[in-house]
């Protein structure tokens, strides 16, 4: 799950682009961000509708290592993204 893997993927129907820092985890304190009450019971229902992508300013690899850090989130999350990296021009419609 890389910046780019879907640039040279079919188009999307629909996508859900969930923001990491603020929406599914806190601020980092002492080293840790702790994950926000049921947010991995949000990304799994999301999922089951759309896949979910998650998207962050800093860039994709921010994504990547809060699925390293909670793994029960992996399963649901079709990709992680820069904010600036998503290619919207492959989805029909973005949430």
């Amino acid at each position: 799950m890389r910046d780019s893997a879907r640039e040279d993927a079919r188009p999307l129907a629909v996508a859900v682009l969930v923001d990491v820092d603020g929406t599914l985890v806190a601020p980092y304190h002492d080293g840790r961000r702790a994950l926000r009450p049921d947010a991995v019971v949000a990304v799994r229902l999301l999922a089951k509708h759309a896949p979910v992508f998650l998207w962050s300013k800093v860039g994709a690899e921010n994504g990547q290592r809060l699925l390293e850090e909670y793994p029960a989130l992996r399963r649901h999350v079709a990709g992680c993204y820069g904010k600036e990296g998503f290619p919207l021009g492959l989805v029909e419609r973005a949430y």
